[in-house]
């Protein structure tokens, strides 16, 4: 369930499929629920005949969709409870900032600060770092 990991066009699939998967069981719960209405209205005509077998299968029968009418009742809540906390996380990673690294963009915006390098001065740095070694080490009697 959590999905604040994901980017907001993965955390939004997310929470269409389960939007979609929760559609589907309520679905299937309107389904089951007609179906449940009409073996119990079976039973009621059974049993108006005197076909008491036929009631006792036809109550067995809605037991089992009556079962199965809860679980998917279960599955619906669990799913409106998941649905809920994954669109407040989608809120939440919508207003985060979008993080991307552009290398040249940087580099760009880093040269506008502090200037393009001239490489010109640097080499006279490094001769004369070296003029200067050279010197220390003939004082240093090292040459």
């Amino acid at each position: 369930m959590d999905i604040s990991g994901m980017d907001a066009a993965a955390a939004k699939e997310y929470v269409v499929a389960v939007l979609s998967t929760l559609k589907q069981t309520a679905a299937k719960r309107i389904e089951l629920t007609k179906e449940l209405e009409k073996w119990q209205a079976r039973v009621r005509l059974a049993e108006e005949h005197g076909r008491n077998e036929l009631a006792d299968e036809a109550s067995a029968r809605v037991g089992q969709i009556r079962e199965d009418v809860v679980r998917i009742q279960a599955e619906e809540s669990e799913l409106k409870k998941e649905l809920d906390i994954v669109k407040g996380q989608l809120e939440w990673i919508k207003k985060q900032p979008q993080l991307s690294i552009d290398a040249e963009y940087l580099l760009a915006q880093l040269e506008m600060v502090v200037g393009e390098r001239d490489e010109l001065a640097d080499k006279f740095k490094d001769a004369e770092a070296a003029g200067e070694l050279e010197r220390l080490k003939k004082e240093m009697g090292l040459d």
